[in-house]
């Protein structure tokens, strides 16, 4: 080649030099400060430097504050950015792919605060620890819409904090998302995580919030991890992991809000080793457990829903003190279930139904509440294995297909108020050696078989429960030491109160009426005492049969059965006191096949009383001083309505027709010693007692005298003092030798043949006449209004008068006379005649003082002439007024 060549040659690559140069100057950046693509970077109408990696080279020329902006395209780089306030923004992350160079390094490692990332798939970084995209020790970055796919940690936060991600996916990595070390007050919003080992995971990282983030197909869904507080995760969805949403390991005072946890292959929500949350609002569905608790304590868990879990809410394992209220738990097969050792619990307004157990306590769960919770529609509604010292009250347990509340060899639990009805076996039910349990004030009412039933289980109590309109209200099967007390067994279509095989019970103050067969059945139960309770109205009042020996019954009251009020069948050595047996319609009390029994100061008012096939019981003890049955003074038999013997010595116990035997129905003996029936009513009180006549020393008083057939006399007193017995028919008492002017009280008391003495006063007061007054009382004045009636005005009197020890009264009296002109007064013996013209009437005015009485007679109006001829009123003075 020659020289021009070669020169030629050199200017011409200089010239395309020149030209490049100025092509690249003209490369425009209009999404930042500086652009990237595949072959390099460049500023805005700046040159493209070239570069194997672009974009790490622009981070290096990029100054604070500045946005780089990176074009679509595989990037094989690994991006470590150390210049705060940077912004990283890829054209999509599914178009923009960074690839590490090394699997043992981060896709994009940031190392100061204030940077954006955003729009990038960062994938590759396999080895562990490393990450798609990693801040480690920086505050304040935002990264969003990134995908970090394929690597060992999708997006990894160490020691990083006030951090924003959204709208990220981290999708088939070991840590999809993950946030270790003291990464507090992050904000992660609207990301997705899925088909990683861990999809979110916080460790050692608190004050974060995760809020609408999906995790899905992962091991574990959304994991918080050793020592993760504070945090707040608000409307996250965790589905088809293993877990789904999981706080472990000391990770304490995290609130879950409004989470959805569903078809998870095992937990939707668990809590483990933890303490202090708060789950409220959330809903787990289609897990095997919807919510778990594993050695989790003072946890607060509100108004979750569980439904179409196996377990719908699951306490397992020493998990103390948390509380359940409000919460939904339906369709699962344990609704909400507490097992092995999860103690002093607190379970309030829960509901729990169509599971198979509602509520179930299981195995050595102790000291836990059970309040306002309802558990209905399920197989089993509350249901207590092995646990004790547990508190149910006030819980519906209604319509579930086996039992209300059920409690299996668990014993010392209380249960008052509850209500278990409906129930197609039974309402309240204890089970092998469910014993020293309380219930209190429970309605088992409605059930198919049982209102409650104890099954071999001993030293129960039960007091104030109503158990109505079931097959049989209260059942004990092979159950001793039990105490029923003030329950109610009413309405049931077999037995009311029901012994089978139990024995050493007490029943006291039942009441156990209107069951279609028994009130009290005890079938081979020894031992019993039965005490003041009430069986009325049913087929049978008390029934013992088979064997059921050596019990007591006293002062229970078996009225208007069917057959029979009292019946024994095959039953022996029984103790029968102070019991009320009548209007039966077979009989009060029926014997057969039963031997030894003693049965005294019993009452029987039946038309026929008593019926005994054996002729070995005993039917009367010894005269004994005592209060008997009706109240006589000594012990001996029963009362019999009809006895028609007599008490010759008026003991109170019969004399004649001895033994009584109810018409030959008592074979071989009787009641030698019957109890009669003693007076014990008093009579009725004397009525209209009243003072007829006195004087000044001496009153006397009549009345009349009661109507009852055996009154015998008046007691009478004088101011107190007795005086003398009034015999009947008298009707009269004068009291003399008294002292004028006196006042006097005569009180009485009425007595029957018996000697019952009415202890109600009737009383009576009375006053002497005074000594005689001869100054009569002085009229001053009387005048009429109005002056000049019609016939039939009302005219009112006006009287003026006076005297020396008063006026003790004025009267006034209209006078009609008659046609001969002759008129009476009121006063007995007093007779006024007149002879008049042109008047019909005239008015007579007394003033009266003690014993004395002036009359003025005033005419009404237009009286021409009066004349008053007598008046018969003692020492009566009459002044006659015209007009």
């Amino acid at each position: 080649m020659g020289i021009r060549t070669i020169i030629t040659t050199i200017l011409l690559i200089l010239a395309l030099i020149i030209i490049s140069t100025t092509t690249a100057a003209a490369i425009s950046c209009d999404c930042g400060d500086i652009c990237v693509n595949q072959s390099g970077w460049w500023r805005d109408n700046g040159a493209l430097n070239a570069s194997t990696t672009p974009i790490q080279a622009a981070v290096d020329n990029a100054t604070a504050g500045e946005t780089i902006c990176v074009a679509a395209g595989s990037y094989t780089a690994k991006v470590n950015i150390a210049t705060p306030h940077l912004t990283l923004r890829g054209e999509g992350a599914g178009v923009v792919t960074v690839n590490v160079t090394s699997i043992s390094d981060h896709a994009f490692e940031v190392t100061a605060n204030y940077v954006n990332i955003s729009g990038f798939n960062a994938t590759g970084a396999t080895d562990f620890p490393h990450a798609g995209i990693y801040l480690g020790g920086v505050d304040y970055c935002n990264i969003s819409e990134n995908t970090a796919s394929n690597n060992y940690r999708g997006i990894d936060l160490g020691d990083s904090s006030n951090n924003t991600l959204t709208n990220n996916t981290a999708s088939n990595n070991s840590y999809g998302i993950y946030l270790k070390s003291s990464s507090n007050y992050n904000t992660l919003r609207s990301n997705t995580a899925s088909n990683n080992s861990y999809g979110i995971e916080l460790h050692s990282s608190s004050n974060n919030t995760l809020a609408d983030n999906t995790a899905s197909n992962n091991s574990h869904g959304i994991y918080l991890y050793f020592s993760s507080n504070y945090n707040t995760l608000t409307s996250n969805t965790a589905s088809n992991n293993y877990d789904g949403i999981e706080v472990h390991s000391s990770s304490n005072y995290n609130t879950l809000t409004s989470n959805t946890a569903s078809s998870n292959d095992y937990e939707g929500i668990k809590l483990g080793h933890s303490s202090n949350n708060t789950l409220t609002g959330n809903n787990c569905s289609n897990n095997n457990r919807g919510i778990c608790l594993g050695d989790s304590s003072n946890n607060t868990l509100v108004n979750n829903t569980a439904s179409n879990n196996y377990y719908g809410i699951d306490l397992y394992s020493s998990n103390n003190y948390n509380t359940l209220a409000n919460n939904t738990a339906s369709n699962n097969t344990h609704g909400i279930y507490l097992r092995y050792s999860s103690n002093y619990n607190t379970l309030t307004n829960n509901t729990a139904s169509n599971n198979y157990y509602g509520i179930d306590l299981y195995s050595s769960n102790n000291y836990n509440t059970l309040v306002n919770n309802t558990a209905s529609n399920n197989n089993r509604g509350i249901y207590l294995y092995s646990s004790s010292n547990n508190t149910l009250a006030s819980n519906t347990a209604n319509s579930n297909n086996n039992r209300g509340i059920y409690l299996h060899s668990s014993s010392n639990n209380t249960l008052a108020s509850n209500t278990a009805n409906s129930n197609n076996y039974s309402g309240i039910y204890l089970y092998s050696s469910s014993n020293y349990n309380t219930l209190t004030s429970n309605t088992a009412s409605s059930n198919d078989y049982d209102g409650i039933y104890l099954y071999s289980s001993s030293n129960n109590t039960a007091s104030n429960n109503t158990a109505s309109n079931n097959m049989r209200g209260i059942y004990l099967y092979s159950s001793n030491n039990n105490t029923l007390t003030n329950n109610t067994a009413d309405l049931n279509s077999d037995h009311g109160i029901y012994l089978h095989k139990s024995s050493n019970n007490t029943l006291t103050s039942n009441i156990a009426n209107l069951n279609d067969n028994n009130g009290i059945y005890l079938y081979s139960s020894n031992n019993n005492m039965l005490t003041n309770n009430i069986a009325n109205s049913n087929n049978y009042g008390i029934y013992l049969s088979s064997s059921s020996n050596y019990s007591s019954l006293a002062d229970n009251t078996a009225n208007s059965n069917n057959y029979d009020g009292i019946f024994l069948s095959a039953s022996s050595s029984n103790t029968l006191t102070n019991n009320n047996a009548s209007s039966n319609n077979n009989r009060g009390i029926y014997l057969s096949s039963s031997s030894d029994n003693l049965i005294y100061n019993n009452y029987f008012n039946n038309t026929n009383n008593a019926y005994d096939d054996t002729g070995s019981n005993i039917w009367n003890t010894t005269k004994t001083n005592g209060t008997n049955i009706i109240g006589g003074l000594f012990l001996g038999g029963n009362y019999w309505s009809d006895y028609a013997g007599v008490d010759n010595d008026s003991d109170g116990l019969g004399d004649t027709l001895t033994p009584y035997n109810s018409s030959d129905d008592i074979e071989n003996g009787g009641d030698y010693h019957p109890l009669v029936m003693s007076d014990n009513t008093p009579p009725l009180g004397i009525t209209y007692l009243q003072n007829i006549t006195h004087s000044r020393t001496y009153i006397n008083w009549t009345w009349t005298d009661p109507v009852d057939s055996d009154f015998s006399k008046v007691l009478v007193y004088l101011d107190g003092v007795f005086q003398e017995n009034v015999t009947s028919g008298v009707q009269c008492y004068n009291a003399t030798s008294l002292i004028s002017g006196t006042t006097h009280e005569i009180g009485t008391r009425t007595v029957d043949t018996t000697g019952n003495i009415n202890q109600t006063w009737v009383n009576n007061t009375a006053t002497t006449a005074s000594t005689l007054d001869n100054t009569v009382p002085v009229i001053n004045s009387v005048s009429l209004d109005p002056t000049d009636p019609n016939t039939g005005d009302d005219i009112s009197v006006t009287v003026n008068a006076t005297d020396n020890v008063g006026v003790t009264a004025v009267i006034a009296r209209r006078m009609q006379f008659d046609a001969v002109g002759v008129v009476r007064c009121c006063v007995a013996r007093e007779r006024v005649v007149a002879r008049m013209a042109q008047f019909d009437a005239f008015v007579v005015v007394r003033a009266c003082s003690i014993a004395r009485e002036r009359v003025v007679v005033t005419r009404r109006m237009h009286f021409d002439a009066i004349v008053v001829v007598r008046c018969g009123v003692l020492r009566d003075v009459a002044v006659i007024h015209t007009a």
